[in-house]
């Protein structure tokens, strides 16, 4: 939504002014810079080395650091999920901060991470002088289809190369070796008794009952 900074007509002059305001400084909020700046590192780990979630938002000769995940929802009593992928470049100047969010998507990294990938392809381009085709977007009435993957125009093979993501929905649980569960009787177990009574001077113990034999 921010892309655009202003609208500027031919004769009425400055339209819209849309320039963001921070909102939060995390720094000046306590976070420390060392772990800011693990977490910049970890994003771009994700998008730029095997394995990372976010691969599929990479833009060939950039550094793009992204972030995957997919949210559990409900839409209209059925659960659901939504994937996202956050991603800001570059990495040592950031320039422009991508999210995208789609609804019922399978996964952040299959379904939002090209996404991300097309629209910074784009803002690229823009800065090396392309013009965008940019048009007005006709009305869109949606649907409840679940998304499994985006397919776009591959660049590289950048679309292809290996990822991991394994939706981050919240059932990796499910995954984790459990403990075998407690059996119990259903008939109560009395305890035996640990401590033995005293023993006597001679070393032997009090007779609980005394046996009288008769003739």
């Amino acid at each position: 939504p921010r892309v655009v900074k202003r609208v500027i007509h031919p004769r009425k002059g400055l339209l819209i002014q849309n320039r963001p305001n921070l909102k939060v400084n995390l720094l000046q909020e306590g976070v420390k810079p060392e772990h800011l700046e693990r977490i910049r590192k970890g994003m771009w780990m994700a998008a730029n080395e095997l394995g990372g979630t976010a691969r599929r938002a990479s833009v060939k000769d950039r550094d793009v650091c992204a972030k995957t995940g997919t949210a559990q929802t409900t839409d209209m009593g059925i659960k659901s999920n939504d994937a996202w992928t956050v991603a800001f470049a570059p990495y040592d100047q950031p320039k422009y901060v991508v999210v995208v969010a789609v609804k019922r998507g399978t996964s952040g990294g299959a379904v939002a991470g090209p996404l991300v990938h097309l629209i910074m392809r784009g803002l690229f381009a823009r800065d090396e002088g392309l013009t965008l085709p940019l048009t007005k977007m006709k009305e869109f009435a949606g649907d409840f289809i679940v998304r499994d993957k985006v397919e776009l125009p591959d660049e590289g093979g950048l679309l292809d190369i290996a990822y991991e993501d394994v939706g981050e929905t919240g059932n990796e649980i499910s995954d984790i070796p459990m403990a075998p569960p407690i059996t119990t009787s259903s008939t109560p177990r009395i305890a035996k008794p640990t401590i033995e009574e005293e023993a006597d001077e001679e070393g032997s113990q009090a007779p609980k009952a005394i046996i009288v034999e008769e003739d």
